[in-house]
Order: structure tokens, then sequence, then C-alpha cells
């Protein structure tokens, strides 16, 4: 987890500094790749859900105890997959990594803005990923493939979810749409 918060500080520095550039929007603009305004209200319970279909938390938000697993301060939920699913967007925003970390594997993170908060979304445990960093997607974009089991250590496969508001962990479930 601490290679995530690392990695998520970096890069709201990295986007702090592009902020001086007032022509990267126009320039995506004119390209085609029109960016979406992230400079706008997110508001909980305004989220689009990552998946289709009925899901299963397994392992909600904060600390986790269990008989059979270390306590365990999850910071997003993990939600169980059966076969194989596509991973949407939970808002409009920019790629703004992907990569793999010892303790969620593949990973994605979208940058969706906020007029008054930042918020991230994290998507963990992944099999594939399909868009690349710096590439602008809409809420419900496809975004990865999970459900192979190659994302992740264990038998159960999982998608592991954060929200990030400001760079910290927030619950997913207080976002996503009721």
């Amino acid at each position: 987890t601490k290679d995530l918060e690392e990695r998520i500080r970096s890069l709201e520095r990295q986007r702090v500094a592009d902020l001086g550039r007032t022509d990267a929007p126009e320039r995506l603009a004119a390209a085609g790749t029109g960016p979406v305004s992230l400079d706008r209200p997110i508001r909980p319970g305004s989220l689009g859900w990552p998946l289709d279909g009925d899901m299963e938390v397994l392992r909600p938000f904060g600390k986790v105890k269990s008989a059979n697993e270390p306590d365990y301060n999850n910071p997003g939920i993990d939600i169980r997959i059966v076969g194989l699913k596509t991973v949407k967007s939970v808002e409009a925003g920019k790629v703004i990594h992907q990569g793999r970390l010892p303790s969620f594997g593949k990973v994605l993170m979208i940058d969706h803005g906020g007029k008054n908060d930042k918020i991230i979304s994290v998507y963990g445990n992944l099999d594939s990923i399909m868009v690349n960093v710096g590439q602008w997607v809409r809420r419900g974009d496809p975004v990865a493939l999970i459900g192979q089991g190659s994302g992740q250590r264990g038998a159960e496969t999982q998608l592991h979810l954060e929200i990030r508001k400001n760079a910290e962990p927030s619950d997913p479930l207080a976002w996503l749409e009721r």
C-alpha cells in the first residue's frame, strides 16, 4: 500500500506541474481526443459502478478482521469476480498510471478531477489494461479485463477498487451510485 501511496503523491505533484501548461486541454481537443472538464463537482453517490451485473463486496473499506488472515486496513473495496468481466471507468477522466504494484498486481489509475476535491479511481488485480497513460476516457468506457486469474495471487478473483479524494483513501461505496 505504501507503493500506491507514493505513486499517487508523485502523480499529484506532476498534475500540479501540468496545470501550468494551459495549452494541454486545447491541444487534446484539437486532436479529437477531447478531454472532459476536470474542473467540475464530483459528489458522493454520483460515480458509476466499474462492473455490470450483481456484485458482492468481499472485503469492505477500512479495517478488515478475519479469522484466517491478519487484520488488514483495506484502502478500497474488493469485489468478487465470476468469469471474465470488463472493467469500466466510474467517471470521465484521464488515465494517469498503469503498471504493477506488489499488493494489487496490474493497476490502473484514472484522474477524474473535481472542482473542490481531486478524485482518482484505482483499479487493481487486473488481467489486462485496455487504455494508455494520457488517454481520456468517458464514464462507462471499458478500461480493463479481469477474471482470467492472472492478475492476482490466490484462488478467488477480486477487483480491487479505490476512490481517492485529494490522494487519501475514501470509502468507494460512499461514492458509487446507490
